[in-house]
């Protein structure tokens, strides 16, 4: 889910369960993480970092580290780091005021900074603060990573639904299992309150926080979604991933790694830091994934099969559900899938090839795919007697809507497929025309509206949108306001069609300039089919 990237860090969020409390809406157990004081040396802290000491403090300890300079509490770590709008070295002076006792500078930040201020507080330069930091949180934590697995997934798309899918399996066959991911964080399926700032993968503070409460509640594997910007920014270095997964790569995230070349290099940095891998080599870029392994690997596939170690076969497709064979060392295994897609097919090999790696009985995790596992905001079908169907899918990237709607032809059953979506404003805007020229092909019918237009006009990014449609057909209609969309698709769509509302997913919010309002797909097409 998009988190607004100006959101403060919870000052109540570090190690320690509090008591556990019950979410009705759930019918599952959220865990609340409270914050404890921990004095650490300072000198262990920095094990391993190169730095320099400038001034030596007072006290030879801290209680925690941060890096946001209103969350100080007195006996605090202050790093700053340069940020995309903000530099943190520009708020020293504040963290000092609040009481922090010890400073993470960058060493070409020196000269700039007014030091006799700080005699009495200890100032460390390193070379740059952004790439000490997850070993800075690595060291307080005592090497979290290394006592758990820890499983990697990245790719375009697929990180939610293999990760929570592997959850699903993992905590039916008992092993301690936590979830780092899009949508939230568990342990088993309870739900861990907390708040983190970005999209995917936690930043380093918090990301060393769920650690430390893994390793407190003897958590045995985790699965953790890992982005791009994750590694190309430093989230996850100092992490030791004994499992690396890759799904695939399509044109994403350009707003922030300006190129595609960047976008696949960052993708690749999570395979110098893994074990062991598996790689889907039906994707175009699986070949540099495959020169990047320093491991075992197992690959996965449909297509290619001769490369494969495991792939699927005899493939049919029905109108609730897909069947296959899976062939893994010369044995074959039914399996059959309540998703009616290709990519759900892709989603639950790399699956099984976690599960293969883990030395679990490939028989019992079968069976186990065979249960209705549902993902949030994937392939999330709302169905009443009597009316059309509605499917909700975070699928936001034209690669994820063309499978989408490629998964929906399938069923046969539906007569007309009528698409609901946008794209995301302050985000890379070359995909808009092509998103509208995929669903104006594979649609038969197309209302474009808004999806998280953030500090950008609406219509401006519907005007994109519409560069890659046919606008002589008659065949879309634009309605900017996103619930009044939903409502006038449902109210067109008669017993036998299905409206795919395609975007925003899981999300529960719509975030316009500065601010955001409450907003969830489903509810609002529950609403419109006077269901709720």
């Amino acid at each position: 889910m998009d988190r607004r990237l100006d959101d403060k860090l919870e000052d109540d969020v570090t190690i320690g369960i509090s008591e556990e409390k019950m979410n009705s809406s759930m019918g599952s157990k959220i865990i609340e993480i409270r914050k404890t004081i921990k004095e650490t040396p300072i000198t262990e802290l920095l094990e391993g970092i190169e730095h320099e000491t400038l001034f030596y403090g007072v006290n030879e300890y801290i209680n925690d580290v941060i890096i946001n300079s209103n969350l100080i509490e007195p006996n605090d770590m202050y790093i700053a780091l340069n940020g995309r709008k903000v530099d943190g070295h520009e708020f020293i002076n504040e963290a000092c005021k609040r009481g922090a006792t010890a400073f993470v500078i960058n060493a070409d930040k020196t000269n700039e900074i007014k030091l006799p201020k700080y005699m009495e507080c200890t100032i460390i330069t390193v070379a740059n603060t952004r790439e000490s930091l997850p070993y800075i949180i690595r060291n307080l934590y005592h090497n979290p990573s290394e006592k758990f697995d820890l499983i990697g997934v990245t790719g375009t798309n697929g990180k939610t639904s293999v990760t929570t899918i592997a959850k699903h399996v993992f905590t039916k066959m008992n092993h301690n299992t936590g979830l780092i991911g899009t949508i939230d964080n568990y342990i088993n399926n309870h739900r861990i309150e907390m708040k983190t700032t970005t999209a995917t993968t936690p930043d380093c503070i918090e990301l060393g926080k769920l650690m430390d409460l893994f390793v407190k509640e003897q958590v045995d594997t985790v699965l953790m979604e890992v982005s791009s910007m994750a590694l190309k920014s430093h989230r996850v270095d100092g992490c030791k991933f004994d499992i690396g997964v890759y799904m695939n790569i399509s044109p994403e995230h350009l707003d922030d790694h300006k190129t595609m070349d960047d976008y696949i290099a960052s993708k690749m940095m999570l395979f110098d830091m893994t074990d062991k891998a598996i790689v889907n080599v039906d994707d175009s870029y699986a070949f540099q994934v495959l020169e990047r392994c320093k491991g075992s690997v197992i690959r996965f596939g449909i297509k290619n099969v001769s490369d494969c170690d495991i792939y699927a076969k005899e493939i049919v497709y029905s109108n609730t559900c897909v069947s296959f064979t899976v062939i893994y060392q010369g044995k074959e295994y039914p399996v059959k899938l309540n998703v009616p897609s290709e990519f759900a097919i892709y989603n639950n090999l790399a699956v099984l090839a976690i599960c293969i790696i883990k030395e679990m009985n490939i028989g019992e995790v079968i069976e186990i795919l065979s249960e209705d596992i549902k993902v949030e905001g994937r392939y999330d079908v709302i169905s009443e007697n009597n009316r059309c169907s509605v499917i909700v899918d975070y699928a936001h990237t034209p690669a994820a809507l063309e499978n989408l709607l490629t998964a929906v032809k399938k069923n046969t059953s539906y007569k007309r497929i009528i698409t609901v979506y946008g794209c995301g404003g302050d985000r890379d805007k070359s995909k808009r025309s092509i998103m509208g020229k995929i669903s104006q092909e594979m649609s038969n019918l197309t209302i474009i509206t808004s999806d998280n237009p953030r500090t950008e006009k609406p219509m401006n990014i519907i005007e994109d949108i519409l560069k890659g449609m046919n606008t002589k057909l008659d065949n879309y209609i634009v309605i900017e306001d996103r619930e009044k969309a939903i409502q006038y698709a449902i109210g067109q769509a008669e017993i036998n069609d299905v409206v795919v509302i395609a975007g925003k997913g899981h999300e529960k919010v719509q975030i316009f300039n500065g601010y955001s309002v409450e907003f969830d797909d489903k509810e609002v097409a529950r609403k419109a089919m006077n269901i709720i």
